[in-house]
């Protein structure tokens, strides 16, 4: 029984090793701080997410378990050409999006569909991780410590993907976070994802807060990106 076990094992872990060639894999993880955020519940309203025509309910079924399996990686993520080559933008970022708001999915997989989700630049995408970024975040009671360090954890995962899906689109939104927002952890997430991915517009809007920004921790952070 446990060389049984040992086999399935190394099976499992060959197969990951495949699909997941050193080459084609990314952590955008590492992009957002650590797990304890600014804890709390964002408060999101969850709207349908569309079912893409022509594709049978197997068809989707097998992707998601693909899709699951591809997220699942302890160090490694993969990137936007492994995830082509299990389905087209039409197909992956609705789903994605689905895992995202899924409460029953697992928080580590729902982290990690937020990340996917910056590969896709599409409206509805874009909408939500907006929500995400600029909601409000609260404590309510009987919330575990997990709950609470998710809660702040998907603010900053958001943060970090609206500005890769945008590619300074969403320089506007990002700014007003920067102008609006009183938690230090969220203004130092907004600041690396501006430097990481909205381009020179996004240089020179950090340019402009360095000039005026007095807290030595926000300074040594856009040093970074400067």
């Amino acid at each position: 029984m446990v060389m049984k076990k040992a086999r399935v094992g190394a099976l499992a872990m060959a197969a990951v090793c495949v699909l997941w060639g050193p080459g084609v894999m990314a952590q955008q993880a590492g992009d957002s701080p650590g797990q304890d955020g600014n804890p709390g519940k964002v408060i999101v309203e969850d709207e349908p997410v569309p079912v893409v025509q022509g594709t049978t309910d197997k068809d989707l079924a097998k992707i998601k378990e693909q899709l699951t399996f591809a997220l699942s990686g302890y160090e490694y993520f993969p990137d936007r050409a492994a995830l082509d080559k299990l389905a087209g933008p039409e197909v992956l970022a609705p789903m994605l999006l689905e895992m995202a708001k899924d409460k029953k999915t697992s928080a580590l997989h729902r982290l990690r569909a937020v990340d996917a989700l910056g590969y896709y630049s599409d409206e509805a995408t874009r909408d939500w991780l907006r929500g995400v970024a600029v909601s409000p975040v609260v404590i309510e009671k009987g919330m575990s410590k997990g709950e609470m360090r998710f809660a702040g954890s998907l603010r900053h995962h958001a943060i970090m993907s609206l500005a890769k899906a945008g590619e300074g689109k969403e320089l506007a939104t990002l700014e007003r976070l920067l102008v609006d927002e009183t938690d230090l952890q969220i203004r130092l997430t907004v600041v690396s994802a501006i430097g990481k991915h909205t381009g020179k517009e996004g240089k020179a809007l950090l340019g402009k807060v360095q000039a005026q920004e007095t807290n030595p921790v926000m300074q040594r952070e856009l040093r970074k990106h400067l």
